[in-house]
């Protein structure tokens, strides 16, 4: 009586702590939910994002504008007639060469805890992949080895009733 009391004592504390208990993985959640700051710390400092400087071409474009030249007005002065005449002089035109030079750089800015997961996914389908893989073969030398069975049966069978 006393050992089947102690019995259920000690498996009513047991079945208490394994109800009480959480897993990790929910305490883990809980503790970052209330401690978002912290969790914002360790990803940057576990995964801080790599930069990567890609320099651009140089794009050179010329823009040439003409300017039509001015009519400058030259001292008056009388002719053989003596009309007085007002003439003027017009200026060449003029070309102004406009050279304008850009470049667009790229920084790309890599998120390596995203890459980590994504290596990680990576991994275990590659291993999910050569495990099914080697199924398939096993699959196919069983295939292989009923049609064998089969074929040598048949031989048998046809061995027999033709004696």
């Amino acid at each position: 009586m006393k050992t089947n009391t102690t019995y259920i004592f000690l498996s009513f504390c047991v079945m208490v702590f394994l109800i009480s208990c959480a897993t990790p993985r929910e305490r883990t959640d809980k503790f970052l939910k209330q401690n978002p700051v912290y969790l914002a710390e360790q990803c940057a400092i576990n995964f801080p994002p790599s930069t990567k400087y890609i320099p651009g071409k140089t794009i050179t474009d010329t823009i040439i504008k003409e300017v039509p030249g001015a009519e400058i007005p030259c001292p008056e002065y009388k002719d053989e007639q003596g009309e007085l005449q007002k003439p003027t002089v017009k200026c060449p035109d003029q070309k102004i060469k406009e050279i304008i030079r850009y470049r667009t750089d790229t920084i790309r800015e890599v998120d390596n805890s995203k890459l980590f997961a994504l290596q990680l996914e990576k991994v275990d389908l590659l291993e999910k992949n050569t495990k099914l893989e080697t199924k398939v073969k096993e699959q196919k030398n069983e295939i292989i080895a009923h049609y064998i069975i089969i074929g040598l049966l048949a031989l048998v069978l046809f061995l027999k009733l033709k004696r």
